[in-house]
This record gives C-alpha cells, sequence and structure tokens, in this order.
C-alpha cells in the first residue's frame, strides 16, 4: 500500500486563522484548554475536542478514550473503599454499628 500524502494545513491569508471544516482556529496545535475552548484545533498528541471532556468533580479536561481504559482495567484494584465501610466525621472515620 503507497504512503498517503500528507496535505499541509495552511492559515488563511485574509483572516490569519486556519480554517478546517466549519471552525476556524488561532492555533493548530495547543494544549487540552486552547482546544476546549475552541482557539486550538488539537493537541500534540491529535486529541481534537470530540475526544476530550471535562471531568464533573476536579474540573480538568481528560481524554475519552484514556478514561474509558483506565476504567476497563480497574487501576486501584483493591484499594478502593467499599461503600458501606463507614460514615465520614471529622477526624476520620467513624464504624457503623449493627442493626438489631
Amino acid at each position: 500500500m503507497p504512503a498517503r500524502a500528507r496535505t499541509r494545513i495552511k492559515k488563511n491569508p485574509e483572516t490569519g486563522m486556519f480554517h478546517i471544516g466549519n471552525g476556524k482556529y488561532e492555533i493548530l496545535r495547543g494544549t487540552r484548554l486552547q482546544v476546549w475552548r475552541g482557539k486550538a484545533y488539537k493537541t500534540r498528541g491529535g486529541l481534537t475536542k470530540e475526544k476530550l471532556f471535562q471531568h464533573e468533580q476536579s474540573g480538568k479536561i481528560k481524554s475519552v478514550t484514556a478514561s474509558k481504559q483506565a476504567r476497563r482495567t480497574n487501576n486501584l484494584g483493591e484499594h478502593k473503599i467499599p461503600k458501606d465501610f463507614g460514615e465520614f466525621v471529622p477526624g476520620g472515620m467513624k464504624e457503623k454499628k449493627p442493626k438489631r
């Protein structure tokens, strides 16, 4: 199979921006935050906005595929705290009392 010729994406000389699809971008490659905000088209690793999401709790911008893979591999393993472990109180964990 012959190697595919790479097309070079050029800036539009009138606007000074990259026109890709229906979008206009100031930067071709940027950080995850720049891609998320729409200033850059993709990250250095090739992640576009469709492949990124914002984590609900931490607010960090993460990769969808890496997140799914981490969930599948169960990285924490036995170090997870069981849901019925105890009740959170300031100063430490409080054991649940058995029901009578």
